[in-house]
């Protein structure tokens, strides 16, 4: 496992914002989610790291501690089973749950005609149908206590709907259409907020595995990664703050503007980005498809 980068010490407590919260992060044992979770523990929250490896999640944490409370439960967000005993465990141990970081995710590239319908299936219930139920699980006590944070990561694909990548597209942007919906019901309750983060390409280990994988998918050079770093500061300071969404890099905010105001110039765009070598592969009128199994 790559070395993770060194942690500093938190401010002191009378400058941190959400001191005493607890917070969730899923997908929180690296990449973006171990991002947010350094935010949050700077920004005085406590945390719990909920994802499915336990011994990547026992080294994180044991990396984090210097930054304050930090544990980690095993958690499938795609199982409703898995999602009930986590936070039956967090209540227990912690208390309830006043941040909720929806950040699991799956990011299959490849051309949709070609997938396999069971990895929809787990796409769709980890990127979505699983943030929505963690989301409805723990709005309850935010409700009754009237303060409570969701951000949901959901991508720049939400608004642009990128070829090769047509269910994590579908997916994020069930997400962002979820999340400004339900912030809008709760407008009355002030002091709870549900942001949509809608981040570009990231410096993750997935993203530059997706490279390697399908180098031809993508004119890769066009779509400069920003910083796991980047993108978890811009992520807790929208949460903090309460806004509806958070861009965190100028493409993505502008990606947003194009598609609402000339999408005929956005599909160019996309297909531009798609390059032509991908666009043969994609299967012929007639060609015999892989048997699309339940």
């Amino acid at each position: 496992m790559a070395a993770q980068p060194e942690v500093k010490r938190a401010p002191s407590p009378d400058r941190r914002p959400l001191a005493g919260r607890l917070a969730l992060v899923t997908g929180g044992a690296r990449g973006i989610g171990r991002g947010i979770a350094v935010e949050l523990l700077r920004a005085g929250a406590r945390v719990v790291i909920g994802d499915l490896d336990e011994g990547e999640m026992a080294q994180t944490c044991e990396g984090l501690a210097p930054l304050g409370t930090v544990s980690w439960v095993r958690l499938d967000v795609s199982d409703h089973d898995s999602r009930e005993a986590a936070l039956h465990a967090i209540r227990h141990d912690h208390g309830p749950v006043s941040i909720l970081v929806n950040n699991a995710g799956i990011a299959n590239a490849g051309f949709f005609a070609n997938e396999e319908p069971r990895r929809v299936h787990l796409a769709l219930a980890v990127d979505l149908v699983g943030a929505i139920c963690l989301t409805r699980m723990v709005l309850p006590h935010m409700i009754e206590v009237g303060w409570g944070r969701v951000a949901n990561i959901t991508s720049m694909m939400a608004v642009t709907g990128s070829p090769g990548f047509a269910v994590y597209s579908a997916a994020k942007a069930g997400l962002l259409s979820f999340s400004e919906a339900v912030d809008r019901e709760l407008r009355r309750a002030n002091q709870i907020r549900i942001t949509a983060v809608l981040p570009p390409s990231v410096r993750t280990g997935a993203f530059e595995q997706t490279k390697r994988d399908e180098p031809a998918m993508m004119r890769w050079s066009l779509l400069p990664p920003v910083s796991v770093e980047q993108v978890a500061r811009r992520t807790v300071r929208g949460l903090i703050a309460g806004r509806r969404r958070v861009y965190c890099a100028t493409q993505s905010y502008f990606a947003s503007l194009l598609q609402r105001f000339a999408p005929w110039l956005m599909d160019r765009v996309m297909m531009y980005m798609f390059r032509g070598e991908a666009r043969q592969r994609v299967p012929p009128p007639g060609a015999q498809l892989p048997a699309a199994s339940a």
